[in-house]
């Protein structure tokens, strides 16, 4: 069975696209030798919740 989006399904994807693209954006610059991945996923992390968000992988299949 197909399942059509509501207008607001519709409007709340673009939104988290949005973000994600603007997360992409927001930490090139901290991309560089020496910064270690936990220390790029805590920027992504806060920059993420300060937004009103909550990164979707969090707690994912009991990962941290």
């Amino acid at each position: 069975m197909i399942h059509f989006k509501t207008d607001e399904e519709i409007r709340t994807m673009k939104e988290s696209c949005r973000l994600a693209a603007e997360v992409l954006v927001m930490i090139e610059p901290y991309v560089k030798p020496g910064v270690t991945t936990e220390r790029l996923d805590q920027i992504c992390h806060d920059y993420i919740t300060s937004h009103g968000a909550v990164p979707s992988p969090l707690n994912y299949r009991g990962f941290p």
